[in-house]
C-alpha cells in the first residue's frame, strides 16, 4: 500500500503524457533518474570502404541480427539512421520487408534522421540536403510506415548554425548531436587526459548551463530540441561489456566482460557520474552504436541486473526519439540557445575541392530542368532515381572530403560524373518538349530557345552552334523565351574588350604588358602581373587592395582538421612569388579570359559581354604537406557573413583557432565585395580584412592523432576553383546573385515544331520581398508542383502564372500536407523561413 501511494504521488506530478511514457517503457513512477540505453549502429556511407563493401562487411549482417533481436526479445528497441542502407537491404532481402514493417508498427525498429546518409550540414547545398531527407524519409514512411520525428547527427564535424531551420521546416522535432566547438576530441581525452572544453565554446556554455538538452533556434527561427553527448560522442555506452579505450569499426579492441555483472554495473554507475552534471531533467541519455558495431543481444539483461542491485537510477532501453519525449515534458527547465556548434575541425572544409566542385556540377541540370517539367506536367522526363543517387554526397566523409583517395576516386567521382550525365539528358529532354510545345517558329534559319532557372533577372549571350550569336536580355525569374534568328543577320548585344599596357600606357603583347584592363558596361577589371587591383561595378570600387593571390602553409594536419588544430602540430605560412605573366586565353566580344602564369599555379579572370561581375579562378596542385588558400581585398567594414544550407550567418573573427575558416555554401560577402561560390568551402577574414579562402590541400593523416602519416588521403590532382565577384546590398541580393550563378540562363539549339498550347515566353511565377525561390518543381509525393520558398528574412509575396496549378496548400519540406494557404504572402512568423507550397 504504501509503494502503491508514493507512486499514485509521483504520477500526480507528471504530465500524462509523460506518465504515460514511462509505463510503457516501464519504468517505475517512482524512478527519480533514469537512464535511456538506445541501441543502433553508425554506419558510414562510405568512408575507408566503398557503399557496397561496407553493406557485404558489415551492413548485412547487422540488420539480420537487430531483426532477430527484436524478435526474441519483445522490449528490445532498435533504431535505423540512413535509408541508402535499408532500401539495399530490402532489395537484397525482400523477405525481411514484413517483420521489420511488423517491428515497426510495435516501436520496436525506429528510424532516426531518415534522411539517405547521415549527413554533414556545413557543406550540401539547401535542395540537395532537403532532398536527401526527403528521399529516405519517403522511403521509411512508404516501406516501413514509420515517420521519423528525432533527427540523428552523431558524427558531423561541427554543425550548421541553420541546422534548426532545415531541421524544422522537414517536420522533425528534435536532433542528436555528437561534435560540437570545443568538445574534447576522443585523442584529446585518451591520449592528453583532456576533459575541460574550450573557453569560449559551445561545449563550454553547455557545461556552465549544466545541460546537454536545450532548445536549438536557427538565425530563421527554426527550433527543436537538441541533445548534445558530452561524453563518448555517439559511442558512449558500446563499453559496457568491453574493457577497452575505443571501439574499431565491427568490433572490439578488449576483452569481453558481458558475463560479469559487477563490470556492466560499474560501467553503468561511470555514464551515470559522467553525464548526471549536465542533466536539467530526470532524464540521460547514452547512445549504444558505435561505426559498424553489432547489436549487443544482453543489454536488456545488463539494465535489468542493475536495476535488481541498484536504486539510485533506473536503467531502461529505449530510442532517441523517446528520450526526446520524456524530456520535452520539461521543457521549461531547459534553455533555448541561438547555438553555432562551429568549429570542430576545419581542414574538411577545404579537402578535395574536385569532389566539392563535381557536387555542385551534379546537380545543377536538376535545378535547371525541374521548373520546367513542373510547368509541363512532365515529372516523367526528370532523372529522379539519378537525383536520388546525388544525395549520397552529402554524407560527412563525401562532400567533406574525408574518404580516403581510393574510396574518391574509384566511387565518388564516378558517381558525381554519371548523376551530371543523366541530368543533363533529362535537361535535353524537357528542352525539347517543351520545343515542341510552343508556337511553330516563323521562316527562320534557326531557333533557340533560353531558359532562365533561377529567382534572379539574368541575361545570356551566347555562340550557339548552327545558330550563332545570341543575346537573350533580361530573362524574368524561372522563364523561358524563344528566340528565332533571320538568315543573314547576328542581333547586336553587350561587348566587352581587352586592353594590354606597357608602363607607358600603349598597347602591347601579353608577354610585354604590365598592365591589363577588363572591361564592359558595368565592370571595369585592373590587374598587374600580381594579381588583381582594381574591380570597379556600376563605377563603385569594391577592393581595397591586390586580390586574387595565393598563400600557401605548411600544413601538419589531414583532411578533416589543419594542423594548428591538434596539440604539437602547426599551420605555418610559406612564401608564394606573385609575380607573373599574362596569357590571352581567350578574346571575343562576348568574352576575355585573361590568366597570370606563375610558377606551378595560374590564376584567371574572365569577364562576358552582359555580366555585372567578374568571374576569377586558380589552378594549382598544392604540394605534399601543405594548404593553398586566395586572397581578396575588400573595400569597406564589416562583419564577414558566409551562406549555410538555409540561410547565412555573420561571423566575427576568428574562435578557438587562428586562423579560423568559416564553413559557405554559396557565397561570402564582406565589406563591398560580395564573392560567389562554385562549390562550398571555408572562408574567413583575416586581421589585414582580407577575405582569405581554402583552395587546394594535400595533406597526410592528422600526424598529431591516432591515424599517423598516410598517404592513403594525399590529393596531389590540380584543381580548378572558381568565384565570382560581385557587388550586393542585401543577403537577399547575394543569395539571388548566388543561385544566378549556379543555375544559370542557358540557351538551347531546337529543331522541334511547335504545336502552339505554351507561348513562346513566359515566366512561371514573380517573387517580391527579401527572399528568393530555392525549388520549383513536380512533387514527389502527392500531386502538382512544390514550391519553396527561402526567405532572407522576408516578408515576401509569390504570384504564380496561370500556367501552374492554382489550389495553394502549406506542406512541409517533406511534402506532407498541413493546411490551406489562402495567399503567399509569406512571413517566417507565420510558415518558417523555409516554407513549401504544394499547388495542385
Amino acid at each position: 500500500m504504501r509503494w502503491l501511494l508514493l507512486a499514485l504521488l509521483c504520477a500526480c506530478t507528471r504530465g500524462s503524457g509523460e506518465a504515460e511514457l514511462r509505463a510503457r517503457l516501464g519504468i517505475p513512477p517512482s524512478a527519480k533518474k533514469v537512464v535511456v540505453f538506445a541501441q543502433n549502429s553508425h554506419l558510414d556511407i562510405d568512408w575507408q570502404k566503398t557503399f557496397p563493401d561496407y553493406y557485404q562487411s558489415f551492413v548485412e549482417s547487422i540488420f539480420l541480427e537487430a531483426r532477430g533481436l527484436m524478435q526474441a526479445q519483445p522490449r528490445a528497441r532498435y533504431s535505423i539512421a540512413e535509408m541508402a542502407y535499408l532500401q539495399k537491404h530490402l532489395t537484397a532481402h525482400p523477405e525481411e520487408a514484413a517483420a521489420l514493417q511488423k517491428l515497426a508498427a510495435a516501436g520496436a525498429l525506429r528510424v532516426v534522421g531518415g534522411g539517405r546518409t547521415s549527413p554533414d550540414t556545413l557543406l550540401p547545398e539547401t535542395e540537395l540536403l532537403l532532398r536527401d531527407y526527403l528521399q529516405g524519409v519517403r522511403f521509411a514512411e512508404d516501406t516501413l510506415g514509420a515517420r521519423p520525428k528525432a533527427a540523428w547527427l552523431p558524427d558531423s564535424f561541427g554543425h550548421a548554425a541553420t541546422a534548426p531551420d532545415i531541421l524544422a521546416a522537414a517536420g522533425f522535432e528534435s536532433v542528436f548531436i555528437g561534435r560540437i566547438d570545443g568538445a574534447p576530441t576522443v585523442y584529446e581525452g585518451l591520449a592528453l587526459h583532456r576533459t575541460e572544453p574550450r573557453p569560449g565554446s559551445s561545449a563550454a556554455l553547455l557545461k556552465s548551463l549544466g545541460t546537454a538538452d536545450f532548445f536549438w533556434r536557427g538565425p530563421g527561427g527554426g527550433r527543436v530540441l537538441a541533445h548534445w553527448q558530452p561524453a563518448g560522442i555517439y559511442c558512449t555506452g558500446d563499453d559496457i561489456d568491453y574493457d577497452e579505450p575505443l571501439q574499431v569499426p565491427g568490433g572490439h579492441l578488449g576483452p569481453y566482460h558481458g558475463d560479469d555483472p559487477a563490470f556492466t554495473d560499474h560501467k553503468i554507475a561511470g555514464y551515470l557520474d559522467s553525464l548526471s552534471s549536465y542533466a536539467k531533467t530526470p532524464y540521460l541519455f547514452v547512445p549504444v552504436g558505435c561505426d559498424f558495431q553489432h547489436p549487443k543481444d544482453k543489454l536488456i539483461d545488463y539494465l535489468d541486473g542493475y536495476n535488481q542491485r541498484h536504486t539510485d537510477a533506473y536503467a531502461v532501453a529505449a530510442s532517441f526519439e523517446e528520450y526526446a519525449q520524456l524530456v520535452m515534458t520539461h521543457s521549461a527547465a531547459l534553455p533555448e540557445l541561438p547555438l553555432d556548434p562551429t568549429p570542430y575541425f576545419t581542414g574538411f572544409l577545404g579537402s578535395r575541392p574536385g569532389v566539392k566542385r563535381a557536387a555542385r556540377d551534379a546537380m545543377r541540370p536538376f535545378l535547371t530542368a525541374e521548373p520546367f517539367a513542373a510547368a509541363l506536367r512532365r515529372p516523367d522526363l526528370l532523372a529522379t532515381d539519378a537525383l536520388a543517387e546525388l544525395t549520397l554526397s552529402d554524407h560527412h566523409d563525401f562532400i567533406t572530403g574525408t574518404a580516403t583517395s581510393a574510396v574518391a576516386e574509384t566511387e565518388q567521382l564516378p558517381l558525381l560524373a554519371n548523376v551530371q550525365a543523366a541530368g543533363e539528358a533529362a535537361l535535353q529532354s524537357v528542352v525539347q518538349e517543351l520545343a515542341r510545345r510552343l508556337p511553330p517558329a516563323p521562316a527562320a534559319s534557326a531557333r533557340v530557345l533560353a531558359l532562365n532557372p533561377s529567382s534572379a533577372v539574368q541575361s545570356v549571350v551566347a555562340d550557339v552552334p548552327g545558330s550563332g550569336r545570341v543575346f537573350a536580355q533580361d530573362l524574368a525569374p524561372f522563364s523561358w523565351r524563344a528566340i528565332d534568328l533571320p538568315a543573314g543577320t547576328a542581333p547586336a548585344g553587350p561587348f566587352v574588350e581587352l586592353d594590354l599596357l606597357d608602363a607607358g600606357g600603349a598597347q602591347t603583347t601579353p608577354d610585354a604588358a604590365v598592365k591589363a584592363v577588363l572591361w564592359n558596361a558595368r565592370v571595369r577589371a585592373e590587374l598587374s602581373r600580381q594579381g588583381l587591383v582594381s574591380l570597379r561595378i556600376d563605377g563603385v570600387e569594391t577592393l581595397a587592395g591586390p586580390s586574387l593571390q595565393l598563400r600557401e602553409y605548411a600544413d601538419q594536419g589531414g583532411l578533416w582538421r589543419l594542423g594548428h588544430e591538434m596539440q604539437g602540430c602547426s599551420l605555418t605560412p610559406s612564401p608564394v612569388a606573385q609575380d607573373a605573366t599574362f596569357e590571352v586565353r581567350e578574346e571575343s566580344a562576348l568574352s576575355v579570359r585573361l590568366a597570370l602564369r606563375s610558377g606551378d599555379f595560374v590564376r584567371e579572370v574572365r569577364l562576358a559581354a552582359a555580366d555585372a561581375g567578374l568571374e576569377a579562378a586558380v589552378e594549382t596542385a598544392a604540394p605534399l604537406g601543405a594548404t593553398r588558400t586566395v586572397t581578396f581585398a575588400p573595400a569597406g567594414e564589416g562583419p564577414l557573413a558566409t551562406s549555410l544550407a538555409g540561410g547565412f550567418v555573420e561571423r566575427d573573427g576568428d574562435k578557438l583557432y587562428t586562423p579560423t575558416y568559416w564553413p559557405a555554401v554559396s557565397w561570402a560577402q564582406s565589406g563591398g565585395l560580395l564573392l560567389l561560390l562554385r562549390q562550398s568551402t571555408g572562408v574567413r577574414r583575416g586581421g589585414d580584412g582580407a577575405l582569405e579562402v581554402l583552395a587546394a590541400r594535400n595533406v597526410l593523416a592528422e600526424q598529431c592523432d591516432f591515424e599517423g602519416p598516410s598517404t592513403e588521403n594525399a590529393d596531389a590532382d590540380v584543381h580548378r576553383i572558381e568565384w565570382k565577384l560581385a557587388a550586393a546590398a542585401a543577403p537577399a541580393d547575394a543569395e539571388r546573385a548566388a543561385q544566378a550563378w549556379n543555375r544559370p540562363a542557358r540557351v538551347f539549339a531546337v529543331t522541334t515544331i511547335g504545336d502552339g498550347t505554351l507561348p513562346s515566353e513566359a515566366a512561371l511565377l514573380r517573387i517580391d520581398g527579401a527572399a528568393v525561390v530555392s525549388a520549383l518543381k513536380p512533387a514527389e509525393r502527392g500531386e502538382g508542383v512544390i514550391v519553396r520558398a527561402q526567405l532572407m528574412p522576408g516578408p515576401a509575396q509569390i504570384r504564380f502564372s496561370p500556367l501552374l496549378p492554382g489550389q495553394i496548400e502549406l506542406v512541409d519540406a517533406m511534402e506532407r500536407d498541413l493546411r490551406p494557404l489562402p495567399s503567399l504572402s509569406l512571413r517566417r512568423e507565420d510558415v518558417g523561413v523555409l516554407p513549401s507550397v504544394r499547388l495542385r
